[in-house]
């Protein structure tokens, strides 16, 4: 699981203060065997290797900063405690 921030003014604080984002999402995606840890069937593998597709609301206003967050052990493998985005691919309008 992973959470999705937003702030549409150049972050003051380079601490990255939580009083200056807003939260816009909270996606999950749950390992289809239900297996914990580092357990994981073909057909985990299969799913996890087609990668996935988390859409936001059209309502959101334009944003220009995004910060994603996770909670530690919300991975599929939460040894390592960590998340790895390969790809990002953003849809809308540009807007100056």
């Amino acid at each position: 699981s992973f959470e999705v921030w937003t702030n549409n003014i150049e972050p003051i604080s380079p601490s990255g203060l939580w009083t200056e984002w807003q939260k816009i999402a909270t996606f999950e995606e749950i390992k289809p065997s239900g297996l914990s840890g580092t357990e994981s069937t073909p057909a985990d593998n299969r799913i996890a290797a087609r990668g996935f597709s988390f859409d936001f609301s059209r309502e959101l206003p334009p944003t220009r900063y995004l910060r994603f967050v996770h909670p530690n052990n919300s991975t599929w493998n939460p040894i390592e405690g960590s998340i790895t985005i390969a790809e990002l691919t953003f849809f809308g309008i540009y807007d100056e």
